[in-house]
């Protein structure tokens, strides 16, 4: 028994929430051409609605530092990681199996991933401690990028990153959307069993200040000019970029008061000349 809550806990410690297994199955992931992809940006009210065995549960983004995501979800829970995907939680609260607990990286740096390409790698070590583990754990853990991949979930079609992570006991395999800024499909693979946790539906509530204030960037039309072969964005994936725009967009209009910044300098225009 002691053996098995052990072997949770570690899983818990690996990631944000435990999946269950039996959840929808995922569309079998395909080829895609996708540019290395940076950290992610979140903003406070960003929400991922994931499909586990369990039910459905809802993350949402409560604070930012400049290191850290501060998460909760609707069962009550409370817990702050990194921006990259693949770091453990730093710390947490009222987990069910560990209660009250924090951990560090004290080897290696997780973020080393970051941009995701093909053949990336990182390794890394974590000690932590709990209330219900108060003699504390340390673990090896190792991550790669295996591949790209064309893959289909409850909330639409996304290209991905396949990011495989073995941590302790359990390997890991996540489906990075830089789209989505978060995985769309995760899979932990236990000696009791296999676990998966599904993206059903997810909104971005705003975008960081640096991206709203480059326009340029945002509206290049580099994702539709892939090399051949390349896959064409989803329609989920349209939608969220046309979206992310309308809200650049928008904070552009805030900060320049509803007018271009340069009609204001704009010299006064010359008097006509009188007539002949």
């Amino acid at each position: 028994m002691r053996w098995t809550a052990t072997l949770m806990g570690a899983a818990l410690l690996a990631g944000c929430t435990m999946a269950g297994d039996g959840s929808p199955t995922a569309g079998r992931p395909g080829a895609a051409l996708l540019p290395p992809a940076p950290l992610p940006e979140y903003a406070p009210g960003d929400t991922f609605v994931y499909r586990t065995a369990g039910g459905q549960v809802r993350e949402q983004v409560l604070a930012l530092t400049p290191e850290t995501v501060a998460w909760t979800d609707d069962q009550g829970q409370i817990w702050t990681t990194r921006y990259d995907v693949v770091s453990p939680m730093i710390s947490w609260e009222k987990d069910p199996e560990l209660g009250r607990g924090r951990q560090n990286v004290v080897q290696g740096d997780p973020a080393d991933l970051f941009p995701l390409q093909t053949g990336q790698e990182v390794a890394f070590k974590v000690e932590g401690s709990s209330e219900k583990w108060p003699s504390g754990w340390t673990m090896e853990q190792n991550c790669k990028v295996i591949e790209q991949a064309a893959i289909t979930v409850e909330a639409g079609a996304f290209n991905t990153f396949q990011i495989s992570c073995q941590r302790g006991n359990h390997l890991e395999t996540l489906y990075y959307s830089p789209v989505v800024q978060n995985y769309v499909l995760r899979v932990r693979e236990f000696p009791f069993g296999t676990q998966r946790k599904e993206l059903a539906s997810y909104t971005h509530a705003s975008l960081p200040m640096q991206q709203a204030a480059e326009p340029p960037a945002m509206m290049a039309p580099a994702p539709m000019m892939a090399a051949p072969g390349a896959m064409a964005l989803s329609p989920a994936e349209m939608q969220a970029l046309a979206t992310r725009l309308e809200v650049a967009i928008a904070r552009l209009e805030q900060l320049t008061g509803g007018r271009p910044p340069a009609a204001a300098a704009a010299a006064p225009p010359r008097p006509a000349p009188p007539p002949a």
